[in-house]
């Protein structure tokens, strides 16, 4: 959610002054009030903020070690099982050499 503080007036007032730009009235006030309602709902929305950024940032960060962790793990655990079939394979092959 956006810290951002967007006054309606403050739009509505915006609005009405691009619409009589030329001196042509291209907004009545109900109209400049319903797009300054939507501009409003719209960036509270959708506007990230910097903090917003930021703690997604922190968050990646965070999942980034996470997955790094998990891959060390899994290294570790693949390593581990391939020395032990390979000193089982070992053992299979002296058994069968003595016998032979």
């Amino acid at each position: 959610m956006s810290l951002l503080f967007v006054d309606q007036d403050i739009l509505i007032l915006h609005l009405k002054q691009l619409s009589s730009f030329w001196g042509v009235l291209y907004f009545t006030e109900k109209q400049a009030e319903v797009q300054a309602k939507t501009l409003k709902r719209i960036i509270d929305s959708n506007l990230a903020t910097k903090q917003d950024i930021l703690m997604l940032q922190k968050d990646i960060a965070e999942t980034k070690g996470d997955l790094q962790k998990e891959i060390a793990e899994t290294k570790a655990g693949i390593i581990k099982w391939v020395a032990g079939m390979l000193l089982a394979q070992s053992a299979v092959v002296a058994t069968l050499v003595k016998l032979l």
